[in-house]
């Protein structure tokens, strides 16, 4: 569940959802075509580890614990150990109906009071369920997330076996592709980069 959290009560937390949805669904839909999810994965895992380490030193009060990379990074990870298996699913659409219904139905039970001791909780962080005291500037722990992390690669079987309009084979521009090759590094960059323009928007100007 994502928590609304004390240090955010002005945040958005609809739109940050959706926006989580899209990111996700756009990367996991990229599964398919990968040779290797396992090494994207790590990589994934690593530069979110990466943020952890960062955000704590210079932003403790918004240090980012378990982000959006790291869910990606540990669901690519399971998605590479288990390929061969979820490959052998020829039912993309029910695989997507169930994904979906599991991303709802564990958001709900996860919304419900746990009677879990904070010691216990604090170690469950990655899974949804956290102690009061628990935050995170962005989370996206794996329960309910992976839900919509399955979703996108049971999507993508139908761009594998071109069972999509024909729009999403043609050739697009150079500049959109040029984005869509690296979504990642434009990712890791954004968030600083408006940060700093802010910065300097309130500061100085």
């Amino acid at each position: 569940m994502r928590k609304r959290l004390n240090y955010s009560k002005n945040r958005v937390w609809f739109i940050d959802e959706i926006r989580g949805i899209a990111i996700v669904l756009m990367v996991l839909y990229s599964c398919r075509f990968s040779s290797n999810n396992l090494k994207r994965g790590l990589k994934c895992l690593a530069l979110g580890m990466g943020i952890t380490v960062i955000t704590y030193i210079f932003f403790k009060d918004q240090a980012i614990y378990f982000g959006i990379l790291h869910m990606l990074g540990i669901s690519m990870i399971l998605y590479g150990l288990f390929e061969k298996f979820l490959s052998k699913i020829k039912f993309p659409t029910l695989g997507i109906i169930i994904s979906g219904l599991l991303f709802g139905l564990s958001k709900t039970i996860w919304a419900l009071p746990f009677e879990i001791g904070d010691d216990l909780k604090k170690w469950l962080f990655a899974f949804g369920i956290v102690s009061k005291n628990f935050s995170s500037f962005d989370y996206f722990p794996l329960v309910p997330w992976s839900f919509i992390f399955l979703a996108g690669t049971f999507f993508g079987i139908f761009a594998v076996e071109h069972r999509l309009p024909s729009f999403f084979y043609k050739r697009h521009s150079k500049p959109v592709a040029f984005i869509g090759q690296n979504t990642l590094i434009i990712y890791l960059l954004h968030q600083p980069v408006i940060y700093v323009l802010l910065y300097l928007f309130f500061n100085y100007l």
